[in-house]
């Protein structure tokens, strides 16, 4: 199912304004979304890449070809690009935000949390992720204004320095 955190200002018009900060998290669609959407108006939204799904095993061994047999737009990532698709319209501001990265990724695949990315692996990150981009512009016609891995700096599920987004971008 697909994740966005929706963030907004809703500003009570009656005879005391009021500004509140509201932040409502979309586990899958429904039609309270759209109400929520409606009355929130977010500014924000930050949805999840699911890269286990979309990747599950690492496509080619040249990170600078996107092999697009490699990639599984389905389940949770299908999910959220027509979530995205939606919001997009909308004019709501996408941040992509990366939770798990796929076994073959990481240096510690038998650990839950927090997994490393390989060095040598940044190269097949980055094309991953780019293949993801790309598709949702290519396919859905939305594009994603920030990326981000979730926690990283705390190891949730992906561990990563300051000096490994560095060398990471």
């Amino acid at each position: 199912m697909p994740t966005a955190t929706a963030s907004g200002y809703v500003t009570n018009t009656g005879n005391t304004p009021t500004t509140y900060r509201a932040r409502i998290v979309v586990q899958r669609y429904t039609p309270d979304m759209m109400n929520y959407l409606e009355i929130l108006k977010p500014q924000f939204a930050r949805v999840r890449i699911e890269m286990p799904e979309w990747e599950p095993t690492n496509d080619d061994s040249d990170p600078g070809h996107i092999n697009p047999n490699g990639f599984i737009d389905d389940r949770h990532n299908r999910a959220t690009f027509n979530l995205m698709k939606i919001l997009g319209d909308q004019g709501i501001e996408l941040t992509a935000s990366i939770w798990q990265a796929p076994d073959w990724l990481v240096e510690n695949p038998g650990d839950e949390s927090p997994r490393t990315i390989a060095r040598s692996m940044y190269p097949e990150a980055i094309e991953s992720i780019a293949a993801w981009l790309l598709h949702a512009k290519q396919q859905y016609g939305v594009e994603v204004d920030y990326v981000s891995f979730n926690e990283a700096d705390i190891g949730i599920t992906v561990l990563l320095t300051p000096a490994d987004y560095v060398e990471m971008i």
